[in-house]
């Protein structure tokens, strides 16, 4: 069993393991609550490459200038590791002292998946991120990322 001990102030989690878990900060500031995220579509392609493209809610971005839904295009490379559950189903998955960070988009530091990773010379460089959206999780290992906003764009365009 792990337990937390929480960093407000950097918006972490520290486990007396030593496992970190870390909000991630966009240029919208941390995001928060169950409509802070929305995912539209999703892409799966060869090489290892995913793609989320939806909306982050302006009013839910700790630093957004605006209240305005934020269409965005979060690209995944060199993806190792991809799973996606109902939100719902995963509320009893909830990592360990998640509930006390203001965030919906988290990075394990350490993780077991992370352990196994570094076990391996191609895969010492993976993140671990999971996204809480409005209807889904999605946990992915990846070697890099690249987030993308779109401010001017709207849903219907």
């Amino acid at each position: 069993m792990y337990k937390y001990k929480i960093d407000h102030e950097r918006g972490i989690a520290l486990s007396e393991q030593k496992s970190e878990i870390e909000a991630v900060i966009t240029p919208l500031g941390y995001l928060y609550g169950r409509d802070a995220i929305y995912v539209d579509k999703l892409y799966y392609g060869l090489g290892r490459r995913m793609t989320l493209a939806g909306e982050f809610n302006g009013a839910l971005a700790s630093k957004s200038e605006s209240d305005d839904f934020v269409m965005y295009t979060l690209r995944f490379e060199g993806v190792f590791y991809f799973n996606m559950v109902e939100l719902d189903l995963y509320s009893d998955q909830l990592p360990p002292g998640q509930s006390d960070i203001k965030s919906n988009w988290l990075e394990y530091r350490q993780s077991p998946l992370l352990e196994r990773a570094q076990q391996k010379q191609e895969l010492k460089e993976l993140r671990h991120f999971i996204l809480f959206t409005y209807d889904d999780v999605f946990e992915i290992a990846c070697q890099r990322y690249e987030l993308e906003l779109h401010p001017n764009k709207s849903n219907a365009e």
